[in-house]
């Protein structure tokens, strides 16, 4: 199978090179990948070839989130233990810096020895990197189940092992999944349901359920870096919505939802932050958002004059967990798309949350919306209506808030239990 594999994966590819000229994104994927095996192999030259080499591979930066706590604690218990994170997605690299400026302005640690774009999921790519890197165990996040990268770990012997997954029985009847999944040693879900799922499949392999490090995650970076920002005190006293990480199709169904909230409420702060904030998709929603009467500033020209007044489209990446702070009211993006994005962050700040219907991708969605802390539309009119009913209970607010830090606190301890499961299969207790 693994021959149809890659010359499906070889099509697709055929089509995305196709596609570059009319893709920002795709070409910095390429560009950025100019001389990476050179890189790899720079780093990992400087490396003692007899302490332990780990290699952690996440796709975006969501799966960053979920990563940082399990190489600070693997750092901090066994900091003999040499970390590369690799990343496959310009949005990942560019989420990387802003977490490395944030480490250096509050004199925290990197725990990662090196950080690079993984290589292309072809054989001879693959093969090159590991025989540059040589990890001991390669640990994949979430879902990032590549064919190449898996089997070739496999050819090499090299343990390769799945954390913070979460499944559904939808995705597992893929035969693709079916054919990846056991090449992996271990298995490690977000909750027993995801855990149910692996039933069906036979392997020789083992899973677990051991929590989702980015409950922890949230309520650290809430800690470490929520002060000392400057310009904090333009929102002090505006009620602020948020629309985060929003896609085209989230814009369609919110854009008229905000002319409602701005009538029903003038003071009110709008800022909006695209998943990807292109040139062309600022461009357009503030085109559409000022036909309703809506004028918008972008954050970048915003950020030099700095107002308390305006309404923003944030067009740089990095911000989104510092907006969360001034926030009362948050519409998490991607639910009117596939897959509903982080909503563990703004309910760490005490935001009320809403979404739209597709939350199936996410465990801690669907925990929310069965507890009442999120509030899901299946259309453009029932969003319309829950935000405006919402809007005149400023006073929810309060409650809501304690009930999301008992929702997190509840589940700390999930990346201790990580660590010790780690050490545990690479023996280095």
């Amino acid at each position: 199978m693994i021959w149809l594999l890659r010359l499906s994966y070889a099509l697709v590819w055929g089509g995305v090179f196709l596609a570059m000229p009319f893709s920002r994104k795709i070409r910095s994927s390429f560009r950025e990948r100019k001389g990476l095996l050179k890189r790899w192999k720079t780093a990992a030259d400087t490396w003692d070839p007899l302490r332990k080499r780990l290699w952690f591979h996440v796709s975006s930066a969501g799966e960053l989130e979920q990563v940082y706590p399990l190489l600070d604690r693997i750092k901090q218990k066994h900091p003999e233990t040499y970390l590369a994170l690799s990343f496959f997605s310009p949005s990942a690299h560019q989420a990387l810096q802003k977490e490395l400026q944030r480490r250096f302005s509050f004199n925290l640690p990197c725990s990662w020895d090196y950080a690079d774009y993984s290589p292309w999921d072809f054989p001879k790519q693959m093969r090159a990197f590991l025989e540059t890197l040589k990890p001991q165990a390669c640990f994949l996040i979430h879902q990032e189940l590549w064919p190449e990268l898996l089997f070739q770990n496999h050819q090499f012997k090299i343990p390769t092992f799945l954390l913070a997954a979460h499944f559904s029985q939808k995705n597992l009847r893929s035969p693709l999944q079916r054919f990846l999944l056991p090449l992996l040693k271990g298995i490690v879900t977000v909750d027993e349901q995801s855990l149910s799922c692996l039933k069906g499949i036979e392997w020789e392999g083992f899973a677990m359920a051991l929590g989702d490090p980015r409950w922890e995650r949230v309520l650290e970076r809430k800690a470490q870096f929520s002060k000392n920002i400057p310009w904090k005190v333009f929102f002090d006293k505006r009620s602020v919505f948020v629309g985060a990480s929003l896609w085209d199709e989230d814009f369609k169904n919110l854009e008229r939802t905000l002319s409602a909230l701005l009538t029903q409420n003038p003071q009110l702060c709008l800022l909006l932050v695209p998943h990807e904030p292109t040139p062309r998709r600022v461009r357009s929603w503030q085109k559409k958002l000022k036909a309703l009467g809506i004028p918008t500033r972008k954050w970048s020209h915003w950020i030099k004059s700095p107002d308390m007044h305006s309404h923003l489209i944030v067009d740089e990446v990095g911000f989104l967990a510092e907006l969360y702070q001034m926030s009362t009211w948050v519409f998490v993006g991607g639910s009117f798309k596939k897959k509903i994005h982080n909503v563990l962050e703004p309910l760490a700040h005490g935001a009320l949350l809403f979404s739209g219907p597709f939350i199936s991708n996410s465990s801690e969605a669907q925990e929310l919306f069965r507890l009442g802390l999120l509030r899901v539309a299946s259309h453009e009119k029932e969003l319309t209506s829950l935000l405006t009913s919402q809007i005149l209970k400023n006073s929810e607010k309060e409650p809501t808030h304690s009930k999301g830090q008992a929702f997190l606190e509840s589940r700390k301890g999930a990346s201790e239990k990580y660590l010790q499961t780690l050490s545990s299969w690479m023996g280095i207790q």
